[in-house]
C-alpha cells in the first residue's frame, strides 16, 4: 500500500503544478493568467456512510460487487493509458514531421534561391515556415508529459490489479475454510444421528435377539453399550465441529469480510482518484499547449522583432516585388534574332538594275504599275516616281504581315498583302513544340489532357497489343528505329501517332518493344526525374525508414501528394499501367519486382550514379505499385 500511496502523492503534486512537466512558460505567457485550475467537485464522502450502503457492504454479495467494480476501474485505467500512449506517439510523429518538413523547405529556399522569386513573398513564407520549427519546441514537452502519464497509468493499473488478486485470493481462502468446517460439521451431524437411530431401533426390537459378526455373536445389551459409546464419541466430535464452523463464520463476518471489503473499497477510491488527477493534468497540459502555440503565432505584445504570423503574411507587396524584379532583371536591348534582313543589291548588278528602271519609266502607266509590283515581290528598291518604296518598309519591329501591309502606300498595298500570306516563318522559329527533354508541366499546358500525349499513346499501344509480350520493358528495341521515331516526334508532335504497329492486322513484336523503349526514353530525357529532385530524397527515406511508426504506403502517399500536377497525374497513369503489365506476369514474365528494377532508374535517375541507392529506387517503385490504389482512386 505504501507504493500506491506514493504514486498517488506524486500524481497529486504534478496535477497541481503542470509547469513542472511542461517547462517554464514563455515570458509573454506569464503576463496571462495561469491555466484555469480545474474546479474541485464537492466532496461526496458522506454518501458512503449511508445506512443502505453499510447494509450492502455487510451482505454476502459485498465482495463480489466490489471485486467487479474494481475490475471495471482497472479496465478503464488500461483504456485511458492506451489512449494517452497512442496520442503521445501521434503527437510525437506530428511535431517531428513538422520540424522535418520545415527544415527541408528552409534549406530548399536557401540552397536553390535562384529558382525562386526572392521577394517579399518568399521572405514572408520563410518566416512563417520557421514557426513550425518553433512549434516543435512547444510540443516536445507536451509529448514528454504524455509519455510519463501513460507510464504512470500503466504502473497504477498493474499495481492495483495485483492487490485485487491478493485480496480476492485471501478472502476466497477464508471462505473455503468456513465452508469446509460447515461441511465437516454436517457430516459429523449425520454420523451422530445415524448412531442414535440405530440405538433407537435396537431398544424397540427383541432384547434376546443376537447379532452375528466376524468376531462372534453379541447380545442386545452388548450392542446397546457399544452404540452408546459410539454416540458419545460422535456427539463430542459433532459439538466440536459445530463450534468450529460457527467460530470461522463469525470470524469471516466480523473480521475478514469487513477487512477485505475495506481494502477493496480503498483500492477502488485510490485508482479512481488517481485517474481523476491524471485527467486534470491532461486537461491542463492541453490548455497550456494551446496557449503557448497561440502566443507563439500571435504574441500579446507585438513588436517589429517578433511580429505575428498574420502580420508577416500581410507584409507581402506583389506590385513592389514585380517592380524590383523588372528594374534588376529587365533590359531594353534589341533581340537581333528577330531583326529582319535588309535587301542590298550587289554592286555587280547595280548598274543593270538602274538601266532596267530607266527603261520602265518610259513605258505606259499600266506597265509601270506592273513593274512596281514585280519589284515589290522581290523587295528591290525602285527609283520610279510611280512606285516609290517608303522608308518604313526597310525595317519593322513586328513580324505581323497585317502591320507591315498597313504601312505601305500606293498600288503596292494589294501586292504586299497578297505576298505576305505566303511568307514562311523565319529560320530558327519552331512551328511545333518539342516533346523529348521538355518538362511535363509544359507539355500538359500545351495539350488537352492531364498526361502528355506520348505517354498516353505508348500505354495505349502496349495495353492493346503487348501485355502478353515476354520481357516487355526489359527487352530493348532497335536503336535505329527508336532514334528515327524520336526525331520525327520532336520535329512534329503529330508524329506521336506513328508509335505502334502500322496495321492492327500486322503487329510485330519490335513495334511494341519500340513503344516501350520510347516511353522509358521520354522519362529519362526529362530535365528532372518524374518524381522530382526536390522529393528524391524523401522517397528514398520513406523506404529506408523501418521504424514502423508509419506504414511505407502512408508515407509514400504523403510524398506523392506533394508532386506538381503534371508529374502527379502522369505517375498515376504509369502505376496503373505497370500493374496491368504485372497482372500478366505468368505470360510476359514481368513481375512487380522485375518492373521495379527497370523503372527505378527511370523515375529516379541522377546525373551521378549511386550504386547504394539503386536497390532503394527499385523499392520505391515497388511500394508505389503496391500502394497505387491507396494513393489514387482505383480505375473502374
Amino acid at each position: 500500500m505504501d507504493s500506491r500511496d506514493k504514486s498517488i502523492d506524486q500524481s497529486t503534486s504534478e496535477a497541481t503544478d503542470p509547469n513542472a512537466s511542461l517547462g517554464t512558460i514563455d515570458q509573454e505567457l506569464e503576463t496571462v493568467s495561469s491555466p484555469t485550475t480545474p474546479a474541485k467537485v464537492e466532496s461526496s464522502a458522506s454518501l458512503l456512510e449511508d445506512p443502505q450502503i453499510a447494509k450492502i457492504l455487510q451482505s454476502d454479495s459485498a465482495m463480489d460487487i466490489l471485486l467487479d467494480r474494481l475490475k471495471r476501474s482497472i479496465t478503464t485505467c488500461d483504456e485511458f493509458s492506451r489512449y494517452i500512449k497512442k496520442k503521445s506517439i501521434l503527437e510525437d510523429d506530428h511535431y517531428t514531421q513538422l520540424r522535418k518538413i520545415s527544415k527541408h523547405t528552409q534549406d530548399t529556399l536557401k540552397n536553390d534561391g535562384k529558382k525562386f522569386k526572392s521577394d517579399s513573398f518568399e521572405r514572408s513564407f520563410e518566416k512563417i515556415v520557421t514557426f513550425d520549427s518553433e512549434l516543435f519546441n512547444v510540443g516536445s514537452p507536451y509529448v514528454k508529459a504524455l509519455t510519463l502519464m501513460y507510464e504512470q497509468l500503466g504502473s497504477l493499473a498493474s499495481t492495483v490489479s495485483k492487490s485485487r488478486k491478493s485480496v480476492k485470493e485471501e478472502y476466497r481462502r477464508k471462505e473455503r475454510e468456513c465452508g469446509d468446517a460447515i461441511a465437516a460439521a454436517e457430516k459429523s451431524k449425520n454420523k451422530y444421528f445415524n448412531f442414535c437411530n440405530e440405538l433407537e431401533k435396537l431398544r424397540t426390537g427383541d432384547p434376546s435377539k443376537k447379532t452375528f459378526t466376524l468376531k462372534g455373536s453379541k447380545t442386545g445389551t452388548q450392542q446397546e453399550e457399544e452404540l452408546s459409546r459410539k454416540i458419545e464419541i460422535a456427539d463430542q466430535d459433532y459439538r466440536a465441529k459445530v463450534h468450529q464452523c460457527k467460530k470461522l463464520k463469525d470470524e469471516l463476518l466480523m473480521v475478514h469480510r469487513p477487512a477485505h471489503v475495506k481494502a477493496l473499497k480503498g483500492l477502488i477510491l485510490e485508482i479512481d482518484t488517481a485517474m481523476s488527477l491524471q485527467l486534470q493534468k491532461y486537461s491542463t497540459w492541453n490548455e497550456t499547449l494551446v496557449m503557448r502555440s497561440g502566443i507563439l503565432i500571435s504574441p500579446l505584445h507585438e513588436d517589429s522583432n517578433k511580429p505575428s504570423i498574420k502580420k508577416i503574411a500581410a507584409s507581402v507587396d506583389n506590385e513592389k516585388d514585380l517592380y524590383e524584379f523588372l528594374t534588376k532583371q529587365g533590359t531594353t536591348s534589341l533581340n537581333r534574332w528577330l531583326t529582319p534582313v535588309e535587301y542590298k543589291v550587289h554592286p555587280l548588278l547595280g548598274n543593270n538594275l538602274r538601266k532596267d528602271s530607266q527603261r520602265r519609266n518610259i513605258t505606259p502607266t499600266s506597265a509601270a504599275v506592273t513593274g512596281a509590283a514585280v519589284g515589290a515581290s522581290i523587295g528591290a528598291a525602285s527609283s520610279s516616281p510611280l512606285s516609290p518604296l517608303p522608308a518604313s518598309t526597310s525595317y519593322s519591329p513586328t513580324l505581323d504581315p497585317k502591320v507591315v501591309g498597313s504601312r505601305l502606300s500606293g498600288p503596292r498595298e494589294l501586292q504586299v498583302s497578297e505576298t505576305a500570306s505566303t511568307v514562311s516563318v523565319p529560320p530558327g522559329v519552331k512551328q511545333n513544340l518539342a516533346t523529348f527533354g521538355v518538362p511535363i508541366d509544359v507539355l500538359v499546358d500545351n495539350d488537352t489532357g492531364s498526361v502528355p500525349a506520348i505517354v498516353r499513346q505508348c500505354i495505349q499501344v502496349i495495353e492493346r497489343y503487348g501485355l502478353d509480350l515476354e520481357g516487355i520493358y526489359r527487352v530493348s528495341a532497335s536503336v535505329t528505329k527508336v532514334k528515327e521515331l524520336r526525331e520525327l516526334i520532336d520535329r512534329d508532335p503529330a508524329n506521336i501517332a506513328l508509335i505502334g504497329p502500322s496495321s492492327p492486322d500486322h503487329v510485330l513484336d519490335d513495334d511494341i518493344y519500340v513503344a516501350a523503349t520510347i516511353l522509358k526514353l521520354f522519362f529519362k530525357s526529362l530535365p528532372e526525374p518524374l518524381l522530382t529532385n526536390v522529393l528524391y530524397q524523401d522517397f528514398l527515406d520513406a523506404v529506408k525508414d523501418d521504424s514502423g511508426s508509419t506504414k511505407i504506403s502512408t508515407r509514400l502517399h504523403q510524398i506523392a501528394y506533394e508532386l506538381p500536377d503534371g508529374p502527379y497525374w502522369t505517375l498515376r497513369s504509369l502505376l496503373f499501367h505497370l500493374n496491368k503489365v504485372a497482372a500478366h506476369q505468368d505470360v510476359n514474365r514481368m513481375t512487380i519486382r522485375s518492373l521495379s528494377i527497370v523503372w527505378g532508374e527511370v523515375l529516379l535517375y541522377t546525373e551521378v550514379a549511386n550504386t547504394e541507392d539503386m536497390s532503394y529506387k527499385a523499392k520505391v517503385v515497388e511500394e508505389l505499385l503496391k500502394a497505387a490504389n491507396l494513393i489514387y482512386e482505383a480505375e473502374p
